[in-house]
């Protein structure tokens, strides 16, 4: 399978979250945290109008009690 460039940065990237999460394997979660970071990226700013971002996932995941993912109501 091809991918772009980008692609393949949103997946090293991914394994660097992974590893600061402290996991073995890379997940979902953690492309989501690279596409967040990747500031340039369409995936990013189509969550943005969502007001998701790295820092709520991030702290979601991390475990962070008072941490919160902000949800569309409209």
């Amino acid at each position: 399978m091809e991918m772009t460039e980008r692609a393949w940065h949103v997946i090293r990237e991914a394994r660097r979250e992974a590893k600061r999460l402290g996991d073995e394997h890379v997940g979902t979660d953690h492309i989501l945290l690279a596409m967040l970071r990747d500031a340039d990226g369409a995936g990013a700013d189509v969550l943005a109008d969502f007001d998701v971002d790295y820092g709520g996932v991030f702290a979601r995941l991390a475990g962070e009690p008072t941490a919160a993912i902000a949800t569309r109501t409209s």
